[in-house]
């Protein structure tokens, strides 16, 4: 029988290996319940084994008795999980209760002109330093762009900032310790991942609505938001069937359901056309009029040129510029990813001879992928032929990507 290793609470024992102790317990069965309705939360699949060695043994009918202790076995488990989802939901006073309660609630800003402030935000993967010892603040109605290339940190200290993460330093928003307010916190915040994940089967409406009654927000508001961002003509489309652009808008929408005052937007344009980009810019800009602090993360010069009061410029998880656009105009470059096809004995040799001329390589199944500024576009290849590698093909892309 084929087996896929996916489920929320084998990935929350691997980060916390004491976990292991509530295996197989109500608890974790309804975790794991919790993250089939709720696929946004779905871990990725850890390992797939499509064809087992082993088969499945056939169990034998069991005696009355053994009947019997079964069924009280069944009802007794039965019987916890009730009682556990009782517990964890039914209780006006339990933590889940009171956020999803105060979701919905006019969430305002301390007063102050500084909502988000980062000290010293260091973040490791192992021997990685992913994140290194990054400072910086954020006011009050600022749009700020995290701005660099693949790997630079821009995604992992949006998930910091979120929570999400563990890491070293201080985090605060709008007041509160992300490590020890998370729940004050998520009130304040509302988030754009850069890959969102919803029922496909599901229509705009019956999304919007579903996740509006988590968050106790009236339906006013879901009627609000679907004309705001143009979804009433799409209304009754399943989410599956949309294109990039509308599921876009939909995930907008899905981030300002409870009007928080702050916003953690990872690569908002990413993988959309410049028509739709262009209607991105401009609901970023209604939103900033508003008065609401945006954070985000971008590989695209035009658009923090287009949207941003700060940026701050990342380079393997350094802080190495910050300021006003036009200020930083010579390190906001427009960059492309080249794809080279290189013979596979030299593939090896020519990643490190690319590297050691200071140009950002990786490599996908058949490429060296080389991301260079828009205006030294034949320079790996010219390195690469004074070194007798040769390039069999290339192909031109845009830059930038997840960091």
């Amino acid at each position: 029988m084929p087996y896929k290793a996916e489920q929320l609470f084998e990935r929350l024992t691997d980060r916390r290996p004491n976990l292991r102790l509530f295996a197989f317990s109500p608890i974790a069965q309804t975790l794991d319940f919790a993250a089939r309705c709720f696929p946004v939360f779905a871990p990725q699949p850890q390992l797939t084994d499509p064809r087992p060695r082993m088969r499945p043994v056939v169990p034998s009918v069991p005696h009355q008795g053994e009947n019997r202790q079964t069924l009280l076995g069944l009802a007794i488990s039965a019987v916890t999980l009730l009682l556990a989802v009782v517990l964890l939901f039914g209780d006006k006073r339990h933590p889940f209760r009171q956020n999803f309660a105060h979701a919905s609630e006019n969430t305002r800003l301390p007063e102050g002109e500084t909502v988000i402030i980062a000290d010293n935000l260091t973040k490791r993967f192992g021997a990685l330093v992913a994140v290194n010892g990054v400072s910086f603040q954020v006011r009050r109605g600022e749009v700020v762009a995290l701005w660099g290339p693949n790997g630079a940190g821009k995604t992992t200290i949006l998930r910091c900032l979120l929570g999400l993460l563990s890491f070293e330093g201080t985090a605060i928003i709008g007041g509160h310790d992300v490590r020890r307010e998370s729940k004050e916190v998520r009130r304040l915040v509302g988030s754009l991942p850069q890959d969102v994940r919803l029922h496909g089967d599901w229509t705009v409406a019956e999304t919007l609505r579903f996740y509006a009654r988590l968050r106790k927000v009236a339906t006013e508001r879901v009627e609000a938001l679907m004309a705001e961002w143009r979804l009433d003509d799409i209304a009754d489309k399943p989410v599956g069937s949309l294109s990039g652009g509308m599921r876009q808008r939909l995930a907008f929408a899905l981030a300002l359901l409870s009007d928080p005052p702050v916003l953690l937007l990872d690569e908002p344009t990413a993988n959309l056309d410049a028509q739709t980009r262009r209607e991105v810019w401009s609901a970023l800009a209604r939103l900033k009029a508003q008065g609401k602090t945006i954070v985000l993360s971008t590989h695209r010069p035009d658009e923090v040129r287009q949207l941003a009061d700060r940026v701050l410029v990342l380079d393997k998880g350094t802080l190495v510029a910050v300021g006003h656009p036009k200020e930083l105009a010579s390190l906001l470059q427009e960059r492309v990813t080249l794809k080279l096809l290189v013979p596979e004995s030299h593939r090896l040799s020519a990643a490190t001879l690319l590297r050691q001329h200071g140009f950002a390589v990786s490599f996908n199944e058949i490429h060296l992928l080389v991301t260079v500024p828009s205006d030294r576009k034949a320079e790996p290849i010219q390195t690469l032929a004074l070194a007798d590698i040769p390039v069999a093909d290339f192909e031109l892309g845009e830059g930038g990507g997840q960091g």
